[in-house]
């Protein structure tokens, strides 16, 4: 009976190990391993705020806002890290990569983009000065080869504090009016196609089901249309 009973106390503590050591690996496994870079970024990207440090003389600028947000996201994919390796020798950096990517930076104009041939990664970005002192800071960062992803996503930056904060109502309002769904089953957020504006301040925005486009158009504070 001893050893019936020292038999049945083993099997139980087998299980147990088991079901614990399962549950473990449970908690060890990361659900957005394996996902697209993009989708990660969007993903939390309405819970992040970023720290932009302004250059010494305390202008601001769109580097600052590229190189803040590469920064933050620089586990995303290789394209924030080439965002800083061309930020930090732009010369050197189009010497040794210019066939590969395309860069256009205006600082002027508030403009960056960065593109490349390969696997079909582009980051663009463009801010537009608010009558409060603020600026908005649109993204969009698009991955066709992979995840047919195309985030448009905008920021507040507040000068007094230094810090991007996710434009949540004004991004989701541009989604739900002009966005479409992605053909890649593992994303569950809105494509949304847009041109930023090299010069001017209005936004162009890709209508992807009839290949059209229009245009929303800036009031000082946000675009008209999406009010």
């Amino acid at each position: 009976m001893n050893i019936l009973k020292k038999l049945v106390f083993l099997l139980i503590a087998s299980l147990i190990c088991g079901a614990a050591s399962f549950l473990t690996q449970a908690q060890d496994y990361d659900e957005d391993e394996y996902l697209c870079h993009i989708i990660k970024f969007r993903k939390a990207w309405a819970r992040k705020t970023i720290n932009v440090t302004p250059t010494r003389d305390g202008s601001i600028g769109v580097k600052d806002f590229a190189r803040a947000f590469a920064s933050t996201y620089r586990q995303n994919g290789y394209m924030t890290n080439e965002i800083l390796e061309y930020f930090a020798d732009p010369t050197g950096y189009i010497r040794n990569y210019g066939e590969d990517i395309i860069v256009d930076y205006k600082p002027n104009n508030g403009y960056f983009v960065i593109q490349s041939y390969g696997d079909g990664d582009s980051f663009e970005m463009c801010y537009w000065n608010r009558n409060n002192g603020h600026k908005l800071v649109g993204i969009h960062w698009g991955q066709e080869i992979d995840c047919d992803a195309f985030f448009t996503v905008f920021y507040d930056y507040d000068p007094n504090t230094s810090t991007l904060v996710p434009e949540v109502n004004l991004t989701q309002k541009l989604e739900q009016n002009y966005g479409h769904r992605s053909s890649y089953e593992d994303n569950p957020f809105i494509n949304v196609l847009v041109h930023f504006p090299v010069t001017g301040k209005d936004l162009t925005v890709l209508l992807y089901s009839s290949n059209q486009s229009i245009t929303l158009h800036w009031d000082g504070m946000t675009f008209t249309e999406l009010q």
